[in-house]
Protein backbone atom coordinates (compact mmCIF):
# COMPACT_ATOMS: atom_id res chain seq x y z
CA UNK A 1 0.00 0.00 0.00
CA UNK A 2 1.34 3.40 -0.96
CA UNK A 3 1.51 6.41 1.39
CA UNK A 4 0.08 9.86 0.76
CA UNK A 5 3.60 11.12 0.14
CA UNK A 6 4.17 8.45 -2.52
CA UNK A 7 0.94 9.38 -4.27
CA UNK A 8 1.93 13.02 -4.02
CA UNK A 9 5.16 12.20 -5.80
CA UNK A 10 3.20 10.55 -8.61
CA UNK A 11 1.20 13.74 -8.93
CA UNK A 12 4.38 15.77 -9.21
CA UNK A 13 5.58 13.42 -11.95
CA UNK A 14 2.66 14.47 -14.14
CA UNK A 15 -0.22 12.05 -13.49
CA UNK A 16 -3.19 13.89 -14.98
CA UNK A 17 -5.72 12.72 -12.36
CA UNK A 18 -3.93 14.44 -9.44
CA UNK A 19 -4.93 18.12 -9.50
CA UNK A 20 -4.00 19.12 -5.94
CA UNK A 21 -1.70 22.12 -6.58
CA UNK A 22 0.96 20.61 -4.36
CA UNK A 23 -1.12 20.17 -1.19
CA UNK A 24 -1.19 16.96 0.84
CA UNK A 25 -2.91 14.30 -1.23
CA UNK A 26 -5.42 13.10 1.37
CA UNK A 27 -6.70 16.60 2.18
CA UNK A 28 -7.69 17.80 -1.28
CA UNK A 29 -11.37 17.61 -2.24
CA UNK A 30 -10.65 16.97 -5.94
CA UNK A 31 -7.81 14.51 -5.48
CA UNK A 32 -7.92 10.99 -6.85
CA UNK A 33 -7.80 9.57 -3.31
CA UNK A 34 -10.76 11.54 -1.98
CA UNK A 35 -12.71 10.94 -5.19
CA UNK A 36 -12.40 7.18 -4.70
CA UNK A 37 -13.05 7.48 -0.94
CA UNK A 38 -16.33 9.31 -1.61
CA UNK A 39 -17.43 6.58 -4.02
CA UNK A 40 -16.61 3.88 -1.47
CA UNK A 41 -18.41 5.73 1.34
CA UNK A 42 -21.52 6.05 -0.80
CA UNK A 43 -21.68 2.39 -1.76
CA UNK A 44 -19.89 0.31 0.91
CA UNK A 45 -20.09 0.34 4.72
CA UNK A 46 -16.48 1.02 5.62
CA UNK A 47 -14.53 2.97 8.21
CA UNK A 48 -14.77 6.71 7.52
CA UNK A 49 -11.14 7.10 8.59
CA UNK A 50 -9.92 5.28 5.45
CA UNK A 51 -6.60 6.86 4.53
CA UNK A 52 -4.21 6.83 1.59
CA UNK A 53 -2.17 4.22 3.40
CA UNK A 54 -4.89 1.72 2.47
CA UNK A 55 -4.92 2.64 -1.21
CA UNK A 56 -2.63 2.10 -4.12
CA UNK A 57 -2.85 3.35 -7.67
CA UNK A 58 -2.71 0.71 -10.41
CA UNK A 59 -2.43 1.55 -14.12
CA UNK A 60 -3.85 -0.67 -16.86
CA UNK A 61 -3.06 0.76 -20.31
CA UNK A 62 -5.01 4.05 -20.39
CA UNK A 63 -7.15 3.27 -17.30
CA UNK A 64 -6.55 3.99 -13.60
CA UNK A 65 -8.07 1.96 -10.77
CA UNK A 66 -7.71 1.99 -7.01
CA UNK A 67 -6.93 -1.12 -4.95
CA UNK A 68 -8.27 -0.77 -1.38
CA UNK A 69 -6.78 -2.54 1.64
CA UNK A 70 -8.90 -1.85 4.73
CA UNK A 71 -11.28 -3.72 6.97
CA UNK A 72 -13.52 -5.44 6.10
CA UNK A 73 -11.79 -5.75 2.70
CA UNK A 74 -8.91 -7.88 3.99
CA UNK A 75 -7.64 -10.93 2.20
CA UNK A 76 -8.68 -12.17 -1.24
CA UNK A 77 -11.30 -14.40 -2.77
CA UNK A 78 -11.44 -16.05 -6.17
CA UNK A 79 -14.34 -15.72 -8.59
CA UNK A 80 -15.96 -18.69 -10.29
CA UNK A 81 -14.28 -20.04 -13.39
CA UNK A 82 -15.33 -19.02 -16.91
CA UNK A 83 -14.57 -20.52 -20.32
CA UNK A 84 -13.72 -18.35 -23.32
CA UNK A 85 -14.39 -20.00 -26.69
CA UNK A 86 -12.91 -18.38 -29.80
CA UNK A 87 -14.80 -19.35 -32.95
CA UNK A 88 -13.12 -18.87 -36.33
CA UNK A 89 -14.67 -16.47 -38.83
CA UNK A 90 -16.24 -18.33 -41.75
CA UNK A 91 -14.30 -18.11 -45.02
CA UNK A 92 -16.35 -18.26 -48.24
CA UNK A 93 -15.25 -19.65 -51.60
CA UNK A 94 -17.25 -18.98 -54.79
CA UNK A 95 -17.27 -21.09 -57.94
CA UNK A 96 -19.32 -20.72 -61.14
CA UNK A 97 -20.23 -23.04 -63.96
CA UNK A 98 -19.49 -20.27 -66.50
CA UNK A 99 -17.77 -16.90 -66.10
CA UNK A 100 -18.77 -15.43 -69.50
CA UNK A 101 -22.39 -15.38 -70.60
CA UNK A 102 -24.31 -14.70 -73.79
CA UNK A 103 -28.10 -14.20 -74.05
CA UNK A 104 -30.01 -17.32 -73.09
CA UNK A 105 -27.12 -18.76 -71.07
CA UNK A 106 -26.97 -19.12 -67.29
CA UNK A 107 -24.25 -19.74 -64.73
CA UNK A 108 -24.76 -21.53 -61.40
CA UNK A 109 -22.74 -19.79 -58.68
CA UNK A 110 -22.04 -21.90 -55.58
CA UNK A 111 -20.83 -20.61 -52.20
CA UNK A 112 -18.94 -22.91 -49.82
CA UNK A 113 -18.23 -21.80 -46.26
CA UNK A 114 -15.58 -23.10 -43.87
CA UNK A 115 -16.81 -23.78 -41.22
CA UNK A 116 -20.09 -24.76 -42.86
CA UNK A 117 -23.16 -22.58 -42.39
CA UNK A 118 -26.59 -22.27 -44.03
CA UNK A 119 -26.69 -18.48 -43.67
CA UNK A 120 -25.47 -16.40 -46.62
CA UNK A 121 -25.90 -12.81 -47.83
CA UNK A 122 -25.38 -12.16 -51.55
CA UNK A 123 -24.45 -8.85 -53.16
CA UNK A 124 -24.23 -7.96 -56.85
CA UNK A 125 -22.27 -4.81 -57.69
CA UNK A 126 -22.59 -3.66 -54.07
CA UNK A 127 -26.38 -4.16 -53.85
CA UNK A 128 -27.83 -6.88 -51.61
CA UNK A 129 -29.88 -9.49 -53.49
CA UNK A 130 -33.14 -9.56 -51.53
CA UNK A 131 -34.36 -13.00 -50.56
CA UNK A 132 -31.19 -14.79 -51.65
CA UNK A 133 -29.90 -16.57 -48.53
CA UNK A 134 -28.88 -20.03 -49.73
CA UNK A 135 -25.52 -21.19 -51.02
CA UNK A 136 -26.40 -21.07 -54.75
CA UNK A 137 -27.54 -18.42 -57.21
CA UNK A 138 -28.22 -18.61 -60.95
CA UNK A 139 -26.82 -15.68 -62.94
CA UNK A 140 -27.85 -14.71 -66.46
CA UNK A 141 -26.86 -12.05 -68.96
CA UNK A 142 -28.85 -9.45 -67.00
CA UNK A 143 -27.02 -10.33 -63.77
CA UNK A 144 -23.44 -9.67 -64.83
CA UNK A 145 -20.97 -8.05 -62.47
CA UNK A 146 -19.15 -8.56 -59.20
CA UNK A 147 -20.63 -11.02 -56.68
CA UNK A 148 -19.70 -10.86 -52.99
CA UNK A 149 -21.03 -13.42 -50.51
CA UNK A 150 -20.68 -13.28 -46.71
CA UNK A 151 -21.54 -16.11 -44.33
CA UNK A 152 -22.72 -16.13 -40.72
CA UNK A 153 -22.37 -19.18 -38.49
CA UNK A 154 -25.47 -20.22 -36.50
CA UNK A 155 -26.03 -19.10 -32.92
CA UNK A 156 -24.59 -19.02 -30.36
CA UNK A 157 -21.36 -18.26 -32.24
CA UNK A 158 -22.94 -15.95 -34.84
CA UNK A 159 -19.60 -15.10 -36.48
CA UNK A 160 -19.78 -13.27 -39.83
CA UNK A 161 -17.04 -13.51 -42.44
CA UNK A 162 -14.91 -10.38 -42.74
CA UNK A 163 -14.38 -8.53 -46.01
CA UNK A 164 -11.11 -10.40 -46.46
CA UNK A 165 -12.86 -13.77 -46.01
CA UNK A 166 -15.98 -13.06 -48.11
CA UNK A 167 -16.36 -14.92 -51.38
CA UNK A 168 -15.81 -12.80 -54.50
CA UNK A 169 -16.39 -13.62 -58.17
CA UNK A 170 -17.10 -11.73 -61.40
CA UNK A 171 -19.50 -12.85 -64.13
CA UNK A 172 -18.83 -11.18 -67.48
CA UNK A 173 -20.17 -11.24 -71.03
CA UNK A 174 -19.13 -13.39 -73.95
CA UNK A 175 -18.28 -11.18 -76.94
CA UNK A 176 -20.15 -12.12 -80.09
CA UNK A 177 -21.32 -10.71 -83.44
CA UNK A 178 -24.52 -12.75 -83.30
CA UNK A 179 -27.94 -11.10 -83.18
CA UNK A 180 -30.20 -12.69 -80.56
CA UNK A 181 -33.97 -12.57 -81.10
CA UNK A 182 -36.08 -14.54 -78.63
CA UNK A 183 -38.44 -16.15 -77.96
CA UNK A 184 -38.53 -17.16 -81.59
CA UNK A 185 -41.10 -18.19 -82.76
CA UNK A 186 -43.20 -15.85 -80.62
CA UNK A 187 -46.89 -15.03 -80.12
CA UNK A 188 -45.89 -11.40 -80.56
CA UNK A 189 -43.56 -10.08 -77.84
CA UNK A 190 -39.81 -10.64 -78.17
CA UNK A 191 -36.48 -9.09 -77.30
CA UNK A 192 -33.47 -8.20 -79.42
CA UNK A 193 -29.90 -8.25 -78.10
CA UNK A 194 -26.54 -7.45 -79.67
CA UNK A 195 -23.16 -7.33 -77.93
CA UNK A 196 -21.89 -3.92 -76.83
CA UNK A 197 -18.22 -3.54 -75.86
CA UNK A 198 -18.78 -0.45 -73.71
CA UNK A 199 -15.69 1.31 -75.09
CA UNK A 200 -17.57 4.11 -76.87
CA UNK A 201 -21.09 5.51 -76.65
CA UNK A 202 -23.19 3.86 -79.32
CA UNK A 203 -26.49 4.85 -80.95
CA UNK A 204 -28.59 2.03 -82.37
CA UNK A 205 -31.67 2.03 -84.53
CA UNK A 206 -33.71 -1.17 -84.61
CA UNK A 207 -36.18 -1.47 -87.50
CA UNK A 208 -38.82 -4.17 -88.07
CA UNK A 209 -40.02 -4.90 -91.64
CA UNK A 210 -42.71 -7.25 -92.92
CA UNK A 211 -42.13 -9.72 -95.74
CA UNK A 212 -42.92 -7.07 -98.37
CA UNK A 213 -40.31 -4.66 -97.02
CA UNK A 214 -42.76 -2.32 -95.28
CA UNK A 215 -41.42 -0.65 -92.11
CA UNK A 216 -43.57 -1.82 -89.16
CA UNK A 217 -41.77 -0.54 -86.06
CA UNK A 218 -38.62 1.40 -85.32
CA UNK A 219 -36.84 2.35 -82.07
CA UNK A 220 -33.56 4.06 -81.18
CA UNK A 221 -31.33 3.20 -78.22
CA UNK A 222 -28.27 4.89 -76.73
CA UNK A 223 -25.66 2.69 -75.06
CA UNK A 224 -22.96 4.06 -72.76
CA UNK A 225 -20.62 2.88 -70.03
CA UNK A 226 -23.49 2.13 -67.64
CA UNK A 227 -25.49 0.13 -70.18
CA UNK A 228 -25.74 -3.65 -70.05
CA UNK A 229 -23.31 -5.48 -72.32
CA UNK A 230 -26.33 -7.10 -73.95
CA UNK A 231 -28.93 -4.35 -73.69
CA UNK A 232 -32.46 -5.73 -73.81
CA UNK A 233 -34.47 -4.11 -76.64
CA UNK A 234 -38.16 -5.10 -76.47
CA UNK A 235 -40.73 -5.26 -79.28
CA UNK A 236 -44.31 -6.48 -79.58
CA UNK A 237 -45.94 -7.49 -82.87
CA UNK A 238 -48.94 -9.28 -81.32
CA UNK A 239 -51.35 -6.89 -83.08
CA UNK A 240 -49.96 -7.82 -86.49
CA UNK A 241 -50.62 -10.77 -88.74
CA UNK A 242 -48.70 -13.98 -88.23
CA UNK A 243 -45.68 -14.35 -90.46
CA UNK A 244 -41.96 -13.77 -90.80
CA UNK A 245 -40.55 -10.34 -90.04
CA UNK A 246 -37.10 -8.88 -90.66
CA UNK A 247 -35.19 -7.29 -87.76
CA UNK A 248 -32.43 -4.84 -88.70
CA UNK A 249 -30.05 -3.32 -86.13
CA UNK A 250 -28.09 -0.32 -87.40
CA UNK A 251 -25.12 1.13 -85.51
CA UNK A 252 -25.59 4.83 -86.29
CA UNK A 253 -21.96 5.58 -85.37
CA UNK A 254 -20.31 3.05 -87.66
CA UNK A 255 -23.21 2.29 -90.05
CA UNK A 256 -22.70 -1.42 -89.36
CA UNK A 257 -25.96 -3.34 -89.90
CA UNK A 258 -26.89 -6.74 -88.49
CA UNK A 259 -30.12 -8.48 -89.53
CA UNK A 260 -32.21 -11.41 -88.36
CA UNK A 261 -35.66 -12.96 -88.68
CA UNK A 262 -38.49 -13.38 -86.19
CA UNK A 263 -41.53 -15.61 -86.70
CA UNK A 264 -44.84 -14.39 -85.28
CA UNK A 265 -47.36 -17.19 -84.81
Amino acid sequence: AATAAALQREKAAGADLFRDAGAAFSTIANSFFNYVRKIIAATVVIASSLSSAGMRRVAFANSVVAAITAAPCVGATNSGSATLTVNPLPAVTLTASDLSLAPGQTSLITAVSNPQTPNFVWQLNGVTLTGVTGNTFTANVDRQGSYVVTATTPAPAGCTSSAALAGKLTIGAEASDNLWIYPNPTPGAFQVRLYYSGLLTERRKVSIFNSTGQLIQEKEFTLDNISSTYLRMDFDLSSLAAGTYIVKVNNLNTEKIVTGLVIVQ
